[in-house]
């Protein structure tokens, strides 16, 4: 659900039980968790716990401040779904895994400007995610 800040467009998510879809962050909950996990040497088995379930929503992406610490963090998360996204549509027999993904462009760019795509469970086409 993409739209402007302040027009309720995460409510139908929020409405669903955190069982159904995953964890619900707004992109600053996301990077103090991952600074949480850089501080203590656990953002890898951090990440690697979010990135079990089926899908995390992170909402507010153009708000979060990142500096020369999260940035990175931040990104780290972003190729961690990728690969995750990438192994579940080789097991599920998806012909082409991770499709629409951003995987031959520089994920800091891409991801940045809200270009990155992946491609639907039902379907092999992409939808835009951000």
């Amino acid at each position: 659900m993409i739209g402007p800040a302040g027009t309720g467009n995460p409510t139908p998510s929020s409405q669903r039980s955190k069982e159904d879809i995953g964890p619900h962050f707004t992109a600053a909950e996301l990077v103090e968790t991952l600074y949480r996990g850089l501080a203590d040497n656990s953002v890898g088995r951090l990440i690697d716990t979010l990135l079990r379930n089926d899908a995390v929503l992170v909402d507010e992406l153009g708000l979060a401040a990142l500096d020369d610490t999260g940035a990175p963090a931040a990104v780290r998360f972003v190729a961690a779904a990728y690969e995750t996204q990438v192994a579940r549509d080789r097991l599920a027999g998806r012909s082409n895994p991770g499709a629409g993904s951003c995987p031959s462009t520089s994920l800091r760019s891409a991801c940045s400007t809200g270009s990155c795509t992946t491609a639907t469970p039902s379907s092999q086409t992409a939808t835009p995610t951000a």
